[in-house]
């Protein structure tokens, strides 16, 4: 009954089962480097989350479905965007733990993709020392934090370097822009 499997399994895959093959469909999950996002990740995070946040650390989820024969020599390899149940993931924050940290994520939805920022805790929930992701599909997740806006004091001066009392005039910032050294896009333009 292929119904039963929601599309990850298809009926040849059944067939080489009955003659004595099997089926691996694996989650895997990992932390990756910056440079592993590709740039429309990159760009779509940037966009949504906003230029107050700070992403910390990305981490990518993809699936995998292999098919093996009778004699456990690899058929086929596939990639899969959906599993049939949600599956339960943690990662250890390591040196974010107890930071202010959220998480977003994208999730490919054919050649698009869909962007969330998680707050339901059904689906993503964070301790002191844990992200835990409840999950059936492919998807990239950053764990983010929202920086405060920096308040500097202006101490205003005459020519001579004396402070004046009182300062009036205009600060003006040009062709100012700053990225981090692994990221694509900057984070202030």
């Amino acid at each position: 009954n292929n119904s039963y499997y929601k599309g990850n399994v298809t009926d040849d895959d059944l067939r080489i089962v009955q003659n004595g093959g099997r089926i691996d469909i694996a989650l895997h999950a990992s932390y990756i480097k910056v440079s592993d996002v590709t740039s429309e990740e990159q760009g779509i995070f940037a966009d949504k989350l906003g230029s107050r946040t700070e992403i910390v650390r990305y981490i990518r989820l993809y699936i995998v479905k292999n098919v093996y024969n009778e004699f456990g020599n690899l058929e086929y390899s596939q990639n899969l965007t959906r599993l049939y149940e949600p599956v339960t993931i943690s990662f250890p924050l390591e040196d974010l733990a107890g930071e202010n940290i959220k998480v977003a994520s994208l999730h490919a939805e054919g050649t698009d993709y869909l962007f969330k920022s998680w707050t339901d805790a059904s689906e993503v929930t964070l301790t002191h020392d844990y992200v835990i992701i409840n999950t059936d599909r492919f998807s990239t997740y950053a764990l983010y934090r929202v920086t405060q806006p920096k308040t500097y004091t202006v101490v205003w001066k005459d020519g001579d370097g004396n402070i004046r009392e009182q300062g009036s005039g205009e600060i003006e910032f040009r062709n100012v822009s700053f990225r981090y050294p692994d990221a694509e896009h900057p984070v202030l333009e």
